[in-house]
């Protein structure tokens, strides 16, 4: 399932969505939607029949983001009965509501999810944002998502090197490369010591190192050539 877009419109900047985190504002209740409105007491003065008694006109601006990229916003007013709205509470001048999702949905103001959305569809903040940005209790913690673990091409993980460790890796490397390695004798130079010295290479190239690497890449090319015995392998490193 594909994820809605985010809008440009940052909340702080929005005329839809309340932002102030210091408010303290009220628990939002399930299936509800919090959004930035005012009361239009011309119009809810004018709703005169009797199924519209409780009912009010609540105005609100949906961010609108134009072809050319400026934030703009649209009105709507919309008739609502009481029973699917809330106020801020113990204020004259509430500064948002709470609305029926489903009211705003057929509007497209929101989603089924609960997201508010600018008039192109995107998602100015999602339920959790309008809890956690009107300071309301019961946000979930925002933790970030952790950096993914580096592996090889064998799914082994790859430690973090730091310039120290990596200096201790290359030099373990290359005891190991030693030990492969007879110090009398003159014998053909095996492919396991060819590939050792290549790990080792990497190494110092991955480090920066370059003419250290080029070093032994000269040594394998005249191993892999037949040029060499082991000795002069092994000798050709510590030029």
């Amino acid at each position: 399932m594909s994820r809605t877009p985010k809008s440009i419109v940052k909340p702080w900047e929005s005329s839809l969505v309340f932002f102030d985190k210091s408010a303290r504002a009220g628990a939002l209740g399930p299936g509800m939607v919090r959004v930035k409105a005012t009361i239009d007491t011309k119009w809810t003065k004018n709703l005169k029949k009797n199924y519209q008694q409780n009912n009010v006109v609540l105005e609100l601006l949906q961010d609108n983001v134009t072809p050319d990229g400026r934030i703009t916003s649209v009105r709507h007013s919309i008739n609502i009965s009481g029973k699917y709205f809330e106020p801020e509470p113990e204020t004259i001048s509430p500064r948002y509501y709470d609305v029926a999702k489903f009211i705003l949905v057929s509007k497209g103001i929101a989603d089924k999810y609960g997201n508010l959305l600018d008039r192109s569809g995107n998602v100015v903040a999602s339920k959790q944002q309008q809890i956690r940005w009107s300071g309301a209790p019961g946000a979930k913690v925002f933790k970030p998502k952790p950096p993914p673990v580096p592996t090889d091409s064998s799914g082994n993980i790859i430690e973090k090197l730091t310039k120290e460790s990596l200096c201790k890796l290359i030099s373990e490397e290359y005891e190991h490369l030693q030990e492969l390695a007879p110090t009398k004798g003159v014998y053909a130079v095996d492919d396991a010591a060819i590939a050792e010295a290549a790990r080792l290479e990497k190494m110092y190239r991955d480090a920066g190192m370059v003419e250290k690497a080029d070093q032994i890449r000269k040594a394998i090319t005249a191993a892999q050539a037949g040029e060499v015995n082991i000795k002069q392998f092994h000798d050709m490193y510590e030029e």
